[in-house]
């Protein structure tokens, strides 16, 4: 297993190293690269070794500019002291997340899951995998879920447990079908997010609201304007005016 690893300080990186030739030793590192243009440089090189394990921030911007510039189909383990960038891993080949520090069981884990997907696609060979990492990261496959705020912890949010995404004064939020707020607990742009969600279950009706047609209690049309009962939503949702036809196809008026 070729393994490309992605960390700007130095004794983490050598720590990491130690760590995976401590779990894995057939594993073989054969690249250290420090920052986002190294790993831009290399993985244009090099688009397709087994495995990258990669830290997020590094000293000249966060690793997922890498993978954003470069057409890699390389699974990726992240390694972060940050828990607020999960969406944004899985959303960029991400096949774990480790929270620094972690030790020989997290690693472990982690390539136990990588070695789990690789054999679960041997009927097809590697390229079966680089497809579906190919797939993920153009945003073929859809987010099932979102990972929000509960204190210092992380918790899943099913989609079909979300009512709205809305953007405010305070930030991003995702309003649940029983009308309680939550905070995303990574960055991400409403048009990112909007990307993200399957088209038949989400509409995004005005520039600061994405809704989910299961929560959809009624409709109030008026002209060109709709208003929208949501459901656990004291406040209607008001369809912005150039939305208004795209909407009435997607919930079947038209």
């Amino acid at each position: 297993m070729n393994v490309v690893v992605i960390e700007d300080e130095p004794p983490s990186a050598e720590a990491l190293v130690d760590l995976l030739a401590e779990v894995a030793p057939a594993a073989r590192v054969i690249a250290r690269l420090a920052s986002v243009d190294a790993a831009v440089r290399w993985l244009s090189a090099h688009p397709s070794p087994d495995l990258v394990l990669a830290d997020i921030e590094l000293g000249d911007g966060r690793v997922f500019e890498a993978f954003r510039r470069v057409h890699s189909v390389a699974p990726v383990i992240f390694t972060t002291a940050y828990d607020r960038f999960l969406l944004d891993a899985f959303q960029t080949q991400g096949i774990a997340y480790l929270v620094k520090p972690f030790g020989a069981a997290e690693l472990a884990a982690a390539l136990a899951k990588y070695d789990q997907l690789r054999r679960g696609f041997a009927a097809g060979g590697t390229a079966e995998l680089d497809r579906m990492v190919r797939q993920l990261a153009a945003g073929g496959d859809h987010r099932r879920h979102f990972t929000v705020k509960a204190g210092r912890r992380i918790q899943i949010l099913p989609l079909d447990r979300v009512a709205l995404i809305a953007l405010g004064l305070a930030g991003m939020e995702i309003i649940d079908l029983r009308g309680t707020s939550h905070t995303p607990s990574s960055d991400g742009s409403l048009v990112e997010i909007e990307r993200s969600l399957p088209p038949a279950g989400f509409f995004r009706i005005n520039r600061t609201e994405i809704v989910a047609l299961a929560a959809i209690d009624q409709l109030h049309p008026d002209g060109d304007r709709i208003a929208i009962a949501v459901k656990g939503l004291a406040r209607p949702c008001v369809v912005s005016g150039h939305r208004a036809a795209a909407f009435r196809r997607w919930v079947g008026m038209t």
